[in-house]
């Protein structure tokens, strides 16, 4: 075996790490980038998570960025995202803007469903700016979310519509922002996630649907819309 060889397969190692229970479900995840866009569904998030689905028209109904992707190499032992999250209706308990481990999703298959989407064009320097737009706003307060507002628009189609264009999706649009923010401005149309929007609607509409339906994204494991 040349030098070469030798490298590579001693890179491969370094960058191997355990199966999560998902992807012994839906099969090994590619290796990942800073920026890829995780997408989730959960499972049992209760009757506002089913309310977004329906709304949107989407299989997910959350979504978050990679950070720091897995890589020994670097002194990453572990996938590292970034969310905006809601965790209750009392603004007091809504977590608003952290980081933690994509293990969390990957390995609770009963909760969650997880698919990865990407930007393939994106340089690297533009994940670098997109990862620290989004570091900038940890602990960002989550924008609220009315159930009141959510379960009109499940059950009325004028109330849905006025919803679905008003209705800000804070983890969607956390993503959206940091690829709007990190390309140059003569691209900024290009990675809009809702086509035929003004960039300033896309940045506050934006859905996980969205998202998953764009042709943006190319679609790098478990894809659902």
């Amino acid at each position: 075996m040349d030098k070469k060889s030798l490298e590579r397969k001693c890179l491969s190692i370094v960058r191997r790490r355990s199966r999560t229970d998902l992807e012994r479900k839906h099969g090994p995840l590619p290796d990942l980038r800073v920026g890829d866009i995780v997408l989730v569904r959960m499972k049992r998030g209760g009757l506002m998570r089913r309310f977004l689905r329906s709304v949107t028209g989407s299989y997910w109904d959350h979504a978050c960025l990679v950070i720091f992707p897995h890589d020994l190499s670097k002194g990453h032992k572990h996938d590292i995202i970034i969310e905006a999250l809601q965790t209750g209706l009392v603004t007091g308990l809504r977590q608003g803007v952290a980081m933690h481990l994509l293990s969390r999703y990957l390995n609770d298959p009963e909760r969650y469903d997880v698919g990865i989407c990407r930007i393939e064009w994106l340089d690297e320097i533009t994940r670098k700016k997109m990862r620290s737009y989004a570091l900038m706003n940890v602990d960002s307060p989550y924008y609220p979310l009315s159930f009141t507002k959510v379960f009109l628009a499940l059950t009325s189609p004028w109330s849905r519509q006025r919803f679905s264009y008003r209705q800000r999706f804070s983890c969607s649009g956390l993503v959206q922002k940091a690829l709007f923010e990190a390309v140059p401005e003569n691209r900024r149309r290009r990675i809009l996630f809702k086509p035929g929007y003004t960039p300033m609607q896309a940045l506050d509409t934006v859905s996980p649907g969205d998202i998953a339906r764009s042709q943006t994204v190319t679609w790098v494991w478990n894809k659902h819309l």
